[in-house]
């Protein structure tokens, strides 16, 4: 099933619900709420929401997140802006709704208005819904890092230039 959600840039009030889709997701290697509230406050931080609208009139409910940054690298007079996309969920409740692919769409378009060449992430080697999503959108597989993870699992690293 597909729905519209409304994507808006994340806010305080929505820590709560931020908090308990990243727990669902990510258990142990879950974020905690100071990580959020400093990201809400760090201007490169590029942090969005996705709501999808409730049934029979009720408010809209969150249902998924991204997190990323923009920043310059690079030597002086070579620098440029790359993004690192730290965290994309979705609720388990809402998943199979291409929430995660809107968020990352809508990533991408925040991404490039800042003017960054490129966007690098990790993802766990055994997230093969995530490993899809990104494939799909032209990332490239660029290597492994070993024990990456709480339970020391490994992390695939992604990179995507053409945005």
């Amino acid at each position: 099933m597909d729905v519209q959600p409304l994507i808006s840039k994340a806010c305080k009030e929505d820590l709560n619900g931020i908090l308990e889709i990243e727990n669902e997701n990510f258990g142990d290697d879950s974020f905690n709420r100071s990580q959020f509230v400093r990201a809400l406050k760090n201007e490169r931080a590029i942090f969005i929401k996705a709501e999808i609208p409730g049934l029979n009139g009720a408010k809209k409910k969150l249902a998924g997140y991204a997190l990323g940054f923009g920043k310059k690298v690079g030597k002086p007079g070579s620098q440029y802006f790359s993004a690192y996309l730290y965290s994309i969920a979705v609720a388990k409740a809402a998943q199979g709704m291409s929430i995660g692919k809107k968020l990352l769409l809508e990533f991408h378009r925040l991404v490039k208005s800042r003017d960054c060449a490129n966007i690098y992430l990790e993802v766990r080697t055994d997230n093969a819904a995530a490993i899809k999503l990104y494939e799909s959108f032209g990332y490239i597989r660029k290597g492994v890092v070993q024990n990456y993870y709480h339970d020391l699992s490994p992390a695939f690293k992604y990179f995507k230039n053409d945005l």
